[in-house]
């Protein structure tokens, strides 16, 4: 598997340089599609451009093995049209050969997900280790979503666990309790957020996990499997893919997770009798961006589960912009001017060396704090 790894991440390279060269060809003409491309995914270096085409060209193509031509019939929305454009049919020959050097190789992978660690070890370690790519087994993944299921159940009454489709208004009139302020009534009370996906590792752990919670409560209600199937997909359309959200900065990952899921649901998960049949309206909630900019924030629903595995990448304490709100933003409605960081920097100060506090200025420990 390493050896493979290591030919396409060759490959990777030798289409990265092309695609900048090409790129640079095309500014000079003022038009092309690649041009088009990079103006879409602005503010970005043509260098970074290259570099993220070259590895989302690569993943796309381990991932699409055995589905046919994705790029034009199995996905749809924003990211079909960026399928489309990345395996344009006007790019030059040049490009359009080393894209076919880089199917060949993936023909012969025999994973996919879990190869895209070592994918992008090979093809360029210092990347890796800065933006904190770390695969997470999917055993791992499930059984941490099991304990978040439990939990969801025995602490917050939610007879089906993070399947659960309830909304606000149902939910505070049985439990009690007023609706939270900011929260609108007609909610969904179990919104959950992986702030920093990967590959969705998490995310497809809690679908199959959602599907087992809903096949057992129907057939408890006296449905047969054909018609639990059946309700299966209003389910997912209604009740499922609007309450799962995602966070994912690095253009590769993100499309790998969006062609997962959504692949992963068309065949049915653990079952085919339950594809789902996505419609033209129906989304998954994958966001390209980062989950500590505020701007991200902003079109993101109020979680209630935070799950995932976040990069791991310690920075120089205080200097990163896109957590700035978190390490020294005031928190409304505190009567002290002490940031979320300042809670954790301040036991650490009574409780640990100074040499200590250094580990917290780490983009996983922003992650958790903000959770």
């Amino acid at each position: 598997m390493q050896g493979r790894a290591e030919a396409l991440a060759e490959g990777a390279r030798r289409l990265r340089d092309q695609a900048r060269e090409t790129l640079e060809h095309e500014r000079l003409l003022g038009r092309g599609p690649l041009l088009t491309l990079a103006r879409e995914l602005a503010p970005i270096s043509d260098a970074d451009f290259a570099d993220h085409f070259a590895q989302a060209v690569s993943c796309v193509l381990l991932m699409a093995r055995g589905h046919g031509d994705v790029t034009t019939t199995t996905l749809g929305g924003e990211l079909q049209g960026l399928l489309r454009q990345l395996f344009a049919e006007d790019h030059g020959p040049p490009l359009r050969a080393a894209i076919d050097d880089i199917a060949e190789i993936a023909a012969l992978v025999d994973r996919e997900i879990d190869f895209f660690e070592d994918f992008l070890s090979a093809y360029d370690p210092t990347q890796r280790r800065r933006q904190g790519v770390w695969y997470t087994p999917g055993a791992a993944a499930d059984h941490l979503v099991a304990q978040l299921d439990q939990l969801a159940r025995e602490h917050l009454g939610l007879a089906l666990g993070l399947a659960d489709p309830v909304r606000w208004r149902a939910y505070a009139e049985r439990r009690g309790i007023p609706v939270p302020a900011g929260i609108d009534a007609d909610d969904f009370v179990v919104q959950i957020l992986d702030p920093a996906t990967g590959t969705g590792v998490f995310l497809l752990s809690v679908l199959r996990l959602c599907q087992r919670t809903m096949r057992g409560h129907w057939l408890q209600l006296g449905l047969d499997d054909e018609q639990a199937a059946a309700r299966w997909q209003v389910y997912v359309r209604e009740d499922l893919l609007p309450r799962i959200h995602a966070c994912e900065l690095m253009l590769a990952p993100w499309i790998l997770t969006h062609m997962r899921l959504r692949l992963a649901l068309e065949s049915g998960l653990t079952d085919h009798r339950w594809r789902f049949d996505f419609g033209p309206d129906d989304r998954l909630q994958i966001h390209r961006g980062n989950a500590l900019d505020p701007a991200t924030l902003s079109s993101l629903p109020p979680p209630l589960v935070i799950l995932g595995n976040p990069p791991y990448e310690r920075i120089a304490a205080d200097t990163d912009e896109s957590a700035a709100w978190l390490l020294r933003g005031r928190v409304p409605g505190r009567d002290d001017a002490a940031s979320l960081f300042d809670d954790l920097l301040t036991v650490a100060r009574e409780h640990t060396v100074f040499s200590h506090h250094a580990s917290l200025y780490d983009r996983y420990v922003y992650f958790w704090r903000w959770a």
